[in-house]
């Protein structure tokens, strides 16, 4: 990991590496080199080898060097309250701030407004990764306008959402079934690893 870099500076990383794995016994070795500016702009590298003694192969080399896509964008860091607005430069234009975690959905409305999923908590039943159960709407002033809250022990929102022209939104869930529930609609019963499964629906509100 590469410490952040001041605007127009640039370092060089030389990595030694010296094993034994032939990609039978062991899994072959990711090299992953992450730089970060003080723009919030990262760039990547990662190189997958295989190894032998000094002998190094490289048999796929992923990077992220290009460009973002012209205008702003908008994001919420993972574990964050917060979601930024930022320009090409990287600088932030505006920030909303909630009382709760993200929960991996964000939309800007032409208005300005905000939709922001959050994490709703550990209190049901639901702990699958993307778990959201709280839907926020701020102003441009990030002031709260309306919130919804869909999670209980039956259904839980999460990873996404979609914002429709007419200004509701359509809402992912999961929603609890029994055993019994899921084979009665057609499961099959050696496929089923628990006794409860988590079908998806969509609501609209």
């Amino acid at each position: 990991m590469i410490p952040y870099l001041a605007p127009g500076k640039s370092i060089e990383v030389h990595v030694s590496i010296f094993g034994l794995g032939l990609g039978i016994f062991f899994e072959n070795p990711l090299i992953s080199i992450t730089a970060n500016s003080a723009g919030f702009k990262t760039v990547w590298t990662k190189i997958l080898t295989k190894l032998f003694g000094v002998s190094t192969k490289i048999l796929t080399k992923m990077s992220n060097y290009n460009e973002p896509y012209e205008g702003y964008t908008l994001f919420g860091p993972e574990y964050s309250t917060y979601t930024y607005l930022i320009d090409m430069d990287g600088k932030i234009v505006y920030t909303w701030k909630s009382e709760y975690i993200q929960g991996f959905g964000g939309y800007l409305l032409e208005n300005g407004d905000l939709l922001r999923l959050d994490e709703f908590g550990s209190d049901i039943v639901f702990m699958g990764g993307g778990r959201a159960g709280r839907l926020e709407k701020f102003d441009n002033h990030s002031n709260l306008l309306w919130e919804f809250v869909y999670a209980t022990n039956e259904h839980c929102s999460h990873h996404d959402i979609e914002p429709l022209p007419n200004g509701n939104v359509l809402i992912i869930a999961w929603e609890s079934k029994t055993r019994a529930e899921a084979i009665s609609a057609g499961r099959n019963p050696s496929r089923l690893r628990s006794n409860t499964i988590w079908p998806d629906h969509v609501i609209e509100v």
